[in-house]
């Protein structure tokens, strides 16, 4: 409210600048509203009630959002990070206190009650509040937003101002932030001070914070096109290596193989809901997820086993469905024997390898108009999920010296862990693995049929290689299918099929 010049007086003269300042945070120009709001944080620090005032009449949720010159969003996170350690300082300095005591209106109850510096609080919790449109600022286009939006989330999770639980996906975001190594360094820095203190909180979360991770890469990628979940290093020979980015963050939180089982578990998981592989933007998720599974720092050859073993009963239950589903629907238009040698390749397969998979001789009926090319594009979209797990498996057996066709059809999960199965040995450290896919609009022509074509092929080839490996579904012995994850239907269906 302003004051005229009679009125002013030393109580009223924080309202007063207060009212003009706001006068200039009205105007236009960006340089201008940064000065007003730099001006308004010294009111704010000695006046907490004002700033709530400010807070509920809105203009700290617009000087924060999207709509505000990055400039003036940059400014907001400085000024409310200064404040917060102004007053973290006063309260540790024991000024608090002797503010409190100079006081003659605070009476000895609401010292015992602790309601005598109730406004300390206030700037604290006008941060809570947004705390939504902070986690928001994290995956900003602008670098120096990022950053001083994680500086004063760090700040709110030091005061104790923040839940863990929200906060940690989106620290976990940051860790795909390739461009930006402070930001990433310093997310890295939180995540890991976190584990130490909440290790079972963290591992939870993980699957939760790749997601997030995605969508923030995802994000930027309309500036610069990368989505990956592993970065190029150097290993401590010289030698060029691949890693992934939650590799710090994963060593840190782990603590035995069962933990790390159980965290590698919550990844394979969201490929085994394949109702939803149709969708366009789970695909790429489960591509991003495939890679993260095949290079995180595994200390232990049980965690690999594990993971080839939960691969293997995916594939023998849902992977052989879908291959049933394929071989009734191509036999429809003769493009398919149900009689045919799975171990042999179709016509499909051979036609593959031509350089015009879809004008091959053999495969004139596709072309046809009467086929369901849709039907084919959603039962090739569903057989991508499968084609990336048996691409990891083969990829995690290639790569580490132990995992053996006699080790595999030995393991069990829950064994007792082989003093031979630690400090596992991986062969090559900057072998790339392939979680590259390729996705099929619904305005198909003869180039799209060509593509579903090969990733027909290459899901039938995979899955002939995964049976010469561990035998085909009818030979694995009920007991050996791990069921964890697996729902009840699906179950049910497994012992439908052994019976």
């Amino acid at each position: 409210m302003a004051v005229s010049s009679s009125e002013l007086t030393w109580d009223n003269l924080p309202s007063a600048c207060f009212a003009l300042f706001q006068k200039y945070l009205e105007k236009i120009d960006a340089g201008t509203r940064c000065k007003a709001v730099r001006a308004m944080s010294g009111i704010f620090s000695a006046h907490p009630r004002i700033f709530l005032a400010f807070q509920q009449k809105g203009v700290l949720e617009e000087i924060l959002s999207d709509n505000a010159h990055p400039t003036l969003q940059l400014e907001s996170l400085a000024c409310l990070r200064e404040i917060l350690h102004m007053e973290e300082n006063r309260v540790e300095s024991g000024e608090a206190s002797r503010q409190m005591q100079s006081k003659n209106d605070i009476t000895t109850s609401k010292k015992i009650s602790g309601d005598q510096d109730g406004d300390a609080s206030l700037i604290g919790a006008c941060c809570i509040q947004n705390a939504p449109r902070l986690f928001e600022m994290i995956s900003s286009l602008f670098p120096m937003v990022r950053l001083n939006a994680l500086l004063l989330i760090d700040t709110l999770l030091r005061q104790g101002l923040l839940n863990p639980m929200e906060t940690v996906p989106v620290l976990f975001a940051l860790q795909g932030d390739l461009k930006q190594p402070q930001i990433r360094g310093l997310a890295q820095k939180i995540l890991t001070e976190e584990a130490e203190k909440r290790p079972d909180m963290i591992r939870q979360l993980f699957s939760e914070g790749l997601k997030h991770c995605y969508q923030f890469q995802r994000k930027l990628s309309k500036q610069h096109g990368l989505i990956s979940a592993v970065r190029a290093t150097t290993g401590p020979n010289g030698q060029d290596q691949i890693e992934c980015i939650f590799g710090p963050v994963f060593q840190s939180m782990r603590s035995s193989r069962v933990h790390t089982n159980r965290i590698v578990k919550s990844l394979l998981y969201l490929f085994e809901s394949n109702d939803t592989f149709q969708n366009t933007n789970v695909l790429p998720l489960l591509s991003f997820t495939s890679e993260v599974v095949a290079y995180l720092p595994y200390s232990h050859l049980e965690n690999v086993l594990f993971i080839v073993h939960h691969i293997s009963g995916i594939i023998s239950v849902q992977g052989n469905d879908l291959l049933s589903r394929l071989t009734s629907f191509l036999s429809q238009y003769g493009l398919s024997d149900n009689d045919t040698d799975p171990n042999e390749k179709d016509k499909i397969e051979r036609a593959a390898s031509t350089k015009n998979p879809s004008k091959a001789k053999g495969l004139i009926g596709i072309t046809k108009s009467s086929f369901d090319i849709d039907s084919f594009r959603n039962i090739c979209a569903d057989s991508i999920g499968y084609v990336l797990l048996l691409r990891l498996s083969n990829f995690l057996h290639e790569s580490y010296s132990g995992v053996t066709k006699s080790r595999l059809s030995e393991y069990l999960p829950g064994e007792k862990e082989r003093i031979s199965d630690r400090s596992p040995t991986r062969l090559n450290l900057s072998v790339p693995f392939d979680s590259k896919i390729q996705m099929i609009s619904s305005n198909s022509n003869s180039t799209h049929l060509d593509v579903l074509i090969r990733q027909y092929a290459e899901f039938r080839q995979l899955m002939r290689a995964h049976d010469a490996i561990y035998g085909s579904f009818s030979d694995i012995d009920e007991h050996q299918l791990d069921y964890s994850g697996v729902g009840s239907n699906k179950r049910a269906r497994v012992n439908s099929d052994l019976n």
